[in-house]
């Protein structure tokens, strides 16, 4: 179930979900769904992390050109 081009906010979403399913006592998960929602739940803070650091260059980039041009 891998989903491409989430949203920062739509990452952070499936994490909680994950988060909570994980801590959830009215459902057990097997270890193999536990090893699954864990790498996902990785995959999901990797990239929230990389859109993190882009948008920090890109403001960079904007204060830097605007601090230019006064």
């Amino acid at each position: 179930m891998e989903k491409k081009d989430l949203s920062y906010d739509q990452a952070i979403g499936e994490i909680e979900k994950i988060i909570a399913k994980l801590q959830g006592n009215d459902s057990q998960c097997s270890f193999d769904e536990v090893i699954g929602e864990v790498e996902r739940a990785v995959k999901l803070l990797n990239s929230c992390k990389e859109k993190l650091v882009k948008t920090e260059e890109r403001m960079n980039k904007l204060f830097d050109e605007s601090t230019e041009q006064a």
